[in-house]
């Protein structure tokens, strides 16, 4: 099923229209309370009558991608009246969307998630493709299924609350993404500089390119089994490694930036590159 994606200032208008079109019922919003106090009068402005008002809240950062987050949001769900003519609103980052796509996946065996993403690194790729998961003891994001969004809304101005430190980690995943594309690589010598600055304009322009590039690929290989999806791991192997044994202390982008410069220096060491 192909996923709609929307880009822009703003774009968090006009939701109610957009998640009937998809499903008439009840609809639920998990976020954090820190992203819902930042974002949700965003959502909620031009009245979203289909959303339910009273949101489910998870931690922020990994803590939300537990087995007991998971059972908390499926009980509070069904509890509350999901039912399957409904769906699920992800508002918030990559750790957001991954539990609340994977609620959706499990909740009445299946129902529609629309993902929200409010940082660079979720605009540009974690909420676009499928992929939700919690973490396990062994790992990361090892119990999960794919569970493909109906739509993803970018409302460009939630990423202009991102701390720096956040913005560049969402910067790490953009520079991946210009990597698998001729294109979009030799575009980034013109967004280099109004990246850096966060210029609205560069920053859609990038989460746009970034997301079509992601799109191709989910559409070529949706459950990675060609082989295809897998370049869009780029800098994962070691940067998930990185990650887990730092006890999450560097975020998603910066063990992905670590990633990218190890399997760069691999290129060049043993494929000549």
């Amino acid at each position: 099923m192909k996923t709609q994606v929307v880009v822009g200032e703003g774009a968090l208008r006009g939701m109610d229209a957009r998640l009937g079109r998809i499903a008439p019922g009840r609809w639920f919003l998990i976020s954090s309370k820190k992203i819902f106090n930042l974002h949700g009068s965003k959502l909620f402005a031009g009245g979203v009558e289909s959303l339910d008002p009273k949101p489910l809240f998870v931690p922020d950062g990994e803590a939300a991608k537990t087995w007991s987050v998971l059972g908390r949001l499926l009980q509070e769900l069904v509890r509350r009246g999901l039912r399957r003519d409904g769906g699920i609103v992800a508002l918030g980052g990559g750790t957001v969307g991954d539990v609340a796509g994977l609620a959706a996946a499990l909740a009445l065996r299946g129902v529609p998630v629309v993902q929200a993403p409010t940082t660079l690194l979720a605009a540009s790729d974690s909420a676009l493709g499928g992929k939700t998961a919690v973490d396990l003891p062994l790992g990361k994001n090892l119990a999960g299924a794919f569970h493909a969004p109906r739509l993803v809304v970018v409302d460009t101005s939630t990423l202009e609350t991102l701390p720096p430190r956040a913005y560049r980690s969402g910067l790490a995943e953009v520079v991946k993404t210009s990597m698998l594309d001729a294109a979009f690589y030799r575009a980034m010598a013109r967004l280099e500089a109004p990246l850096a600055a966060r210029e609205p304009g560069a920053v859609a322009d990038a989460v746009r390119r970034s997301l079509g590039v992601k799109a191709r690929a989910v559409a070529r290989d949706p459950f990675e089994r060609t082989g295809e999806r897998a370049a869009l791991n780029l800098g994962h192997t070691l940067g998930h490694a990185l990650e887990t044994a730092s006890g999450h202390r560097l975020q998603h982008g910066e063990a992905v930036a670590w990633g990218l410069l190890a399997a760069l220096r691999l290129s060049v060491t043993r494929g000549g590159l």
